[in-house]
């Protein structure tokens, strides 16, 4: 009596079918994973573009000019205001800003809350850690005098390692642009800066965050704002 059983030609008929279909299978699960891969890098991109921008955005909007420290009538006139530097490196712009705000420090943990000077120097730049790694830095230092990159007991953060490219323009009361910007009495702030950020992350890819501040902040003891 003859058992019902599988021809060695079925067989590989069989396993053939079953490569075809598991490698088919396989295929899309890597892409399905790939796309996931690319949306979750995607969305960790563009939440660290919200954080800079959150952060350049309150800075900027509480830049001051105090005409008591570098007026022309000032005993000994130091900087003040913003000074704006228009660098690049390897083809990318990755400017530099160095400004005085009004507003509580975000990282200073020399004072009590309840003594906060409300008057701080912050910079934004590009620097290199020991192993070489590029980074986005943020300065913040309760100084005031001398010059406005430097000096004081500083808090400095490393925002990024992912940005690549930090571009300013500014804006003068007659709307015309220019890369870098020096406050003086004849021009303290300008009346509107232009800020490109530019992200990169794994696999080349590039997000790119572009928005427009009218500076017109709330101005303490001593500031003033546009013409003198």
């Amino acid at each position: 009596m003859n058992r019902p059983g599988f021809s060695l030609l079925e067989l590989l008929v069989s396993l053939s079918l079953f490569s075809a279909v598991t490698a088919l299978l396989l295929g899309s699960f890597f892409q399905f994973e790939g796309v996931g891969s690319k949306l979750e890098q995607t969305t960790n991109l563009r939440q660290e573009l919200r954080n800079l921008e959150t952060l350049l955005r309150e800075d900027l909007g509480s830049a001051v000019f105090l005409t008591r420290l570098a007026g022309a009538k000032a005993e000994q006139p130091n900087p003040s205001g913003i000074l704006g530097t228009d660098l690049q490196e390897a083809g990318a712009d990755r400017d530099r800003i160095d400004l005085q705000i009004h507003s509580r420090g975000k990282f200073f943990n020399g004072f009590k809350m309840a003594y906060n000077p409300e008057l701080f120097e912050v910079s934004y730049y590009f620097d290199r850690d020991e192993q070489g790694v590029l980074g986005f830095y943020r300065r913040e230092s309760f100084f005031v005098g001398g010059p406005l990159d430097s000096g004081g007991e500083a808090i400095v953060h490393r925002l990024s390692t992912r940005l690549k490219g930090f571009n300013l323009t500014y804006y003068d009361f007659e709307n015309k642009s220019q890369p870098g910007w020096v406050s003086s009495t004849e021009a303290p702030l300008p009346s509107g800066v232009d800020v490109t950020l530019v992200l990169e992350g794994e696999n080349g890819l590039t997000l790119e965050q572009k928005f427009t501040l009218n500076l017109h902040p709330s101005m303490g003891p001593g500031g003033t704002w546009g013409s003198p």
